[in-house]
């Protein structure tokens, strides 16, 4: 399987398992569009127009190509520089790990949007019955700004993605 399959699978079912269902997902896939329809080209060049077609802001390839073969993983809850540079050693030394994946975005903040997962887990304590107000405040208000991991990833080479969410 490469990366990018194993992307579009995560996704997949993710959306087929989502408790907004086809049409809540429908729906904000169509308000991103809209939304991005009417941007300045300046702020549509900076946009992520992965938003247009993937709901989760926290499921993204960070590093890595879409083609690359992925035969073994690394998996953390929230992996920081040593697990990208145990991933490495361990690939140097002939183990088959191809791809370290995150269940937290928090190490590799660049491709995260903290406002869709913001929304979407806010949603999900809404209808367990907890007020907007307190939902909100259950997560952070401000992205992460420590990016050692990722800028490790980067340079070592490392194959990162993130899948929170789903």
């Amino acid at each position: 399987m490469t990366l990018g399959e194993m992307y579009r699978f995560v996704l997949g079912e993710g959306m087929r398992v989502d408790p907004r269902g086809e049409e809540g997902l429908r729906k904000v896939l169509e308000g991103r569009r809209d939304a991005y329809g009417r941007l300045e080209e300046e702020e549509r060049a900076r946009y992520d127009t992965e938003r247009l077609t993937n709901p989760y802001g926290d499921l993204r390839i960070v590093h890595g190509r879409e083609g690359t073969e992925v035969r073994g993983l690394l998996v953390g809850l929230d992996p920081g520089p040593e697990e990208v540079v145990a991933a490495k050693v361990l690939k140097n030394s002939g183990e088959r790990v191809d791809l370290l994946v995150s269940y937290s975005p928090c190490a590799f903040p660049s491709k995260v949007s903290l406002r869709d997962l913001v929304e979407l887990r806010g949603e999900v304590l809404c209808r367990t019955g907890v007020p907007p107000g307190r939902a909100r405040a259950c997560f952070p208000s401000s992205e992460p700004e420590d990016r050692r991991a990722e800028d490790l990833a980067r340079l070592l080479d490392v194959p990162v993605l993130t899948v929170g969410s789903v």
